[in-house]
């Protein structure tokens, strides 16, 4: 298949996000089945316009805004696709969220449009809400939030929900929230789990002796980790919340925050108000390669985000990993946690009980490691990379053949 895929931004522009690295491993993974994967996006930050990578190629539009869908990626986009179809025609069109722009329906009509939506506008302003209710902070950011979401919903998710011919969602709550927010028809929504790379994240001992070398502090520690991008609606205030309570009589633990972004600072000033600064280990961005040793390095993964997201990729990193998971019922995370199961959910924004299932895990090693184990089995039976790759493979190239 030849595939033009829009996205306004990508892993290529130097962003790590899941959204990023979910389309990174789902593009060079198609490529390396021999498809070829053109990538139409926004102006590169280093003004780089085009890169190839074997099968894959991308070109950033260079008169566009970086990650944005205002000021020239409607035109440029849709005039670079015009350029590249006229020359070697595609067989599908995708696109990372609803984004892609106006193709005629003559076009639309012999090629099919599919969009892959991780999360919605609809679900990211809610985040917003509950972010707001939660820390009681910037009004003023949360109109704006609003009415972004008012623009998007209205300009292009409707809308190009409306054009596509197919809708792959990585959770049932995805796609169950898309026939509610957007009157999408079931017939149009196909559910495809998020698949991690399990050569890449699996358990390693060895792993974890790389880290404490490198913070030799959390040596006979129990570890409790928090890897994500550095946002209040992460949730890392509730977890530094529950640490002065942990540490009345559970001296020996850590907190490791792995991840940089914009609540990094006041998240270490959280911590010293706490009296955590003996205690908690801030590490910022840290290479990409190295996040599996990371991960293996905690007893327990904790994240417990306010943000309804379609299905969190480090959750499914750490289970790969075989570390035990402690996160919110919110978003896709009931899709792959089983609560006591092969992890445990916890209300959005509840500190009780979030400390009381780190006292849980803490004291009772035998279940944390069934968890941890329960989850392993979840990655490798349902939630990995080659499944993912195959479910996408069959669907796209089925309708293919059902425009042909």
């Amino acid at each position: 298949m030849r595939i033009c895929f829009f996205s306004i931004v990508t892993y290529w522009h130097g962003l790590r996000g899941g959204m990023e690295n979910h389309v990174k491993l789902l593009l060079e993974g198609l490529a390396a089945r021999g498809h070829e994967i053109t990538v139409i996006s926004t102006r590169h930050p280093e003004g780089i316009e085009y890169e190839e990578e074997g099968n894959l190629r991308l070109y950033y539009l260079a008169n566009t805004n970086f990650g944005s869908t205002r000021k020239g990626w409607k035109a440029e986009s849709l005039n670079r696709f015009f350029a590249l179809h006229e020359s070697d025609r595609f067989d599908l069109v995708c696109s990372q969220q609803p984004i892609f722009p106006p193709i005629p329906k003559k076009i639309r009509n012999s090629i099919p449009i599919i969009t892959l939506v991780q999360a919605h506008e609809a679900w990211v302003v809610l985040s917003e809400i509950n972010q707001f209710l939660t820390l009681r902070n910037n009004l003023p950011d949360l109109i704006k939030k609003v009415l972004s979401f008012v623009y998007h919903y209205s300009n292009w998710e409707i809308v190009n929900f409306l054009k596509s011919d197919l809708i792959i969602s990585p959770s049932h709550e995805v796609s169950n929230s898309l026939r509610y927010w957007y009157f999408t028809r079931t017939r149009k929504i196909r559910t495809i789990y998020n698949g991690v790379d399990t050569v890449r994240f699996r358990p390693d001992a060895e792993a974890k002796k790389r880290i404490l070398g490198y913070y030799p502090q959390l040596s006979g520690k129990k570890v409790l980790l928090f890897l994500s991008h550095v946002t209040r609606q992460k949730g890392l205030h509730l977890l530094l919340k529950v640490g002065p309570l942990l540490l009345r009589d559970e001296p020996d633990i850590m907190i490791l925050v792995v991840g940089g972004g914009e609540y990094l600072e006041e998240a270490k000033e959280m911590s010293r108000q706490l009296g955590l600064v003996d205690q908690v280990i801030f590490t910022g961005m840290v290479d990409i390669d190295s996040i599996p040793d990371y991960i293996t390095a905690g007893d327990i993964f904790i994240l417990p985000t306010l943000r309804k997201e379609g299905l969190p990729l480090s959750i499914l990193e750490v289970m790969a990993c075989k570390v035990p998971v402690i996160t919110t019922n919110i978003g896709g995370n009931a899709s792959v946690i089983k609560n006591g199961l092969n992890g445990i959910l916890i209300p959005p924004g509840d500190t009780s009980q979030l400390e009381q299932a780190i006292r849980f895990l803490l004291n009772d090693r035998e279940m944390a490691s069934k968890l941890a184990e329960k989850g392993y089995e979840a990655i490798l039976e349902t939630f990995n990379l080659n499944k993912m790759l195959n479910s996408y493979e069959r669907l796209l190239e089925h309708q293919v053949a059902t425009k042909s």
